[in-house]
């Protein structure tokens, strides 16, 4: 099969179709393919191995290494006919230390490795022998024997013939029961389609691990009627400790890359690393691999795979906290999109908050704070902004009160008597009128935020600002410095620079910058633009940040996105980017 397969995939470069030139020459030149391997975990898991086990570990490497060991061989025989690559000549020392190394690794040379700064890991026999993957084992050495001697005779005419693939979606295709290298997510798992929805995956191995560790038809129902226990169509909880008859050394095996509803379990990073760093040495590319760190995973941690990795000779690796991003494919339970929340589900601390919340809510009301208006008396201080866009002089002034509260904002032009100098007046009487109803400041610049009109585009004469889409656009980042607030900017201050700015015409409560937030309230500002907001985008609205680089959608054109990972989203009609 991993014959036939080089065979096609050496098919394909030479009827294929490439979408630029370059990528055409490159891949004639270098003739690359990417044989893979998908369903890892779900092999494992049923022969009743951990994931993170060195026996795991042996069997990855040695299916790996047979599979690359394995085309690189068809690669040799079909030099022996029509030729090695174009560039093989001129690289023949370079790719013969990089084989002789790959035999290494499987342990058809037991030389010292040529060029490496890092210890090279090497199949163990004896742990496949005691697995029963003996045979598995013979083929490996097998295999690199004959690629020695065949690519030394003929050379090679692919250049890399082995790379791991996630296989998110085609893993479906294939029925594979988990992807490419991945560990299980979870025992219960619910993807997000794309046209909505979310479907439940439940561990169709969990059976065979069972049965292959000894436990009857009885007892493996038993533990799969704990797991899979529901309530209103959803899994109560999905965790496989405390199961019934289930013994404590036999855990191992059925641990997933993240804890299981209330369970502690999960993988570690280490054995996420050790399985790169055991597989790299006998594929010719990279490995697509998640390393899948807990919702409390720090800095430090990050730090720590990614030192591991390198230590360990892996070529890249990829880290994900769960729940970092708003929009994940795979989720443990369907409550991480849902806003609110029953009060009697809220602790003791989030029930108070949400109380003070409310009687300061109520006591405003009362007093009529929140709509009352306080125009400015007597003379203001204040600072203005000039900018210029395009060709056109923006100045807006800031007017604060004794206290410190901005209370009025004036913007005005060079262009005396012109349609754009009374639309400017008119919204700064807006403005200045909602700042004196005690609207907070930065939700009216939340409001103005990311419009798009002429003019626009880059921004001279202002120190910090450097590119808006409007006019509102530069008068909501005016309003952010203000307030303190530099994140928007194109250009950041120096700490010494900062002005001393200190804004108190808004409860902080009001503003949703309270500590302890309870999910779901509404805000009690009287600013809301969610009406305007697509409703396959308010999750990413509500937890996603604004975009403000001049990037577009490529469904409406909007320039109202929102970052959500690596992706964006359109806020007007829901479009994303990619992966979201």
């Amino acid at each position: 099969m991993i014959s036939l397969c080089q065979l096609f995939l050496e098919a394909s470069i030479v009827w294929g179709q490439f979408p630029t030139k370059e990528i055409a020459r490159r891949t004639y030149q270098f003739r690359t393919t990417g044989l893979g391997m998908a369903n890892l975990a779900a092999l494992l898991m049923s022969v009743g191995l951990p994931y993170d086990s060195e026996e795991g570990r042996a069997i990855a490497a040695a299916l790996a290494g047979t599979l690359t060991g394995q085309s690189y061989y068809v690669s040799s025989l079909m030099a022996e006919k029509v030729g090695p690559f174009s560039y093989y000549e001129i690289n023949k020392p370079y790719m013969s230390r990089v084989m002789r190394n790959h035999a290494r690794a499987a342990g058809a040379l037991t030389d010292a490795p040529e060029g490496l700064n890092y210890d090279l890991p090497v199949v163990s026999q004896d742990l496949l022998e005691a697995q029963g993957f003996g045979q598995l084992g013979q083929a490996l050495i097998a295999s690199w024997e004959k690629v020695l001697a065949s690519g030394e005779a003929h050379g090679f005419r692919n250049a890399q013939v082995s790379v791991m693939a996630p296989t998110g979606t085609i893993s479906f295709a294939m029925d594979c029961a988990s992807t490419s290298i991945e560990p299980f997510f979870g025992h219960v798992t619910y993807k997000k389609l794309s046209g909505g929805g979310y479907m439940k995956l439940a561990n169709p191995l969990i059976e065979n691990g069972l049965e292959r560790l000894g436990y009857s038809a009885d007892q493996r129902q038993a533990i799969q009627a704990y797991i899979m226990r529901e309530e209103d169509g959803m899994i109560v909880d999905g965790k496989i400790e405390g199961a019934p008859y289930l013994r404590e050394e036999d855990l191992a095996v059925f641990d997933t890359a993240n804890t299981c509803g209330s369970g502690e379990r999960y993988i570690a990073y280490t054995g996420h690393v050790d399985m790169v760093a055991a597989i790299t040495p006998l594929i010719s590319g990279a490995i697509s691999k998640t390393v899948n760190l807990p919702h409390e995973a720090t800095v430090e941690d990050f730090e720590e795979v990614v030192i591991s990795s390198w230590e360990k000779g892996v070529k890249g690796i990829t880290l994900y906290r769960d729940g970092s991003k708003f929009a994940q494919p795979l989720n443990q339970t369907l409550s991480q999109d849902q806003g609110a929340q029953r009060l009697e589900d809220l602790s003791y601390q989030a029930l108070l908050a949400k109380a003070k919340r409310l009687q300061q809510f109520e006591k405003d009301a009362l007093t009529g704070k929140l709509s009352r208006r306080d125009k400015p008396i007597g003379v203001r201080s204040g600072r203005t902004h000039p900018a210029q866009i395009e060709d056109v002089k923006i100045y807006t002034t800031v007017n604060r009160d004794w206290e410190g509260n901005i209370t009025e904002i004036y913007i005005t032009t060079d262009r005396e008597g012109t349609l754009i100098m009374g639309l400017l007046n008119s919204l700064s009487k807006t403005i200045s009128v909602m700042l004196q109803y005690h609207i907070p400041p930065q939700q009216i610049a939340k409001m103005l935020r990311g419009q798009k009109y002429e003019p626009y585009g880059f921004v001279s004469r202002h120190p910090y600002i450097k590119y808006v889409s409007s006019i509102s656009d530069l008068i909501s980042k005016i309003i952010d410095i203000e307030t303190g607030d530099y994140s928007r900017v194109q250009i950041k201050p120096e700490p010494d620079d900062l002005p001393n700015i200190v804004d108190n015409s808004v409860d902080p409560e009001l503003l949703g910058e309270e500590p302890e937030t309870v999910p779901g309230e509404p805000m009690s500002s009287q600013v809301g633009i969610e009406d305007f907001i697509h409703k396959s985008a308010i999750g990413a609205f509500l937890n996603g940040e604004k975009i403000y680089d001049g990037s577009t959608c490529p469904n409406c054109s909007s320039t109202r996105m929102v970052r959500n990972g690596t992706c964006k989203v359109c806020l007007d009609c829901g479009t994303t980017t990619g992966c979201s």
